[in-house]
């Protein structure tokens, strides 16, 4: 007769583990909206006209924003334009937000700075634009394209 002869061994099985680590990104989003069109009264010889208020809103989720106008002539002189090439002699000047003098678009101007946290459909009001008309102006319908440009995170 055959014989079996069974051999217990205790085994210690080790359990093995490791960690992984979740990580998640939420971007910066922000949102502007702006006038299609900004229409100055008749220009007249000699005068100074003004545009009506202004506004822009912005949504944004972060801490702390810009608005910047700026005109997009390429030439940076803040001038009007008419077709010909023809400018203006006197550049645009704006003033709203936090700025409440006239400033000339001859560069990019700051309208506010916001710190804090986000806003949600925050209306920057009063923006105002001014064109001072020269006695000896060309006639003719005169344009620029105004730029406004909100930076998050700050300045």
């Amino acid at each position: 007769m055959a014989s079996i002869i069974v051999l217990i061994v205790p085994v210690t099985v080790f359990a093995e583990s490791d960690t992984s680590t979740l990580t998640g990104s939420v971007g910066a989003t922000m949102t502007i909206s702006s006038p299609e069109t900004i229409t100055l009264p008749s220009l007249v010889p000699g005068s100074t006209v003004e545009s009506t208020s202004q506004y822009v809103t912005i949504s944004t989720n972060t801490s702390g924003w810009s608005l910047i106008v700026s005109e997009n002539s390429g030439s940076n002189d803040g001038k009007m334009e008419k077709s010909g090439g023809i400018t203006m002699t006197y550049p645009v000047y704006v003033k709203g937000g936090e700025l409440s003098n006239y400033t000339s678009l001859t560069s990019p101007v700051t309208l506010k700075n916001a710190t804090g946290g986000p806003c949600a459909n925050q209306n920057i009001e009063g923006i105002f634009f001014q064109q001072q008309v020269a006695a000896n102006e060309a006639p003719g319908t005169y344009s620029m394209t105004i730029i406004f440009t909100a930076n998050p995170g700050g300045y």
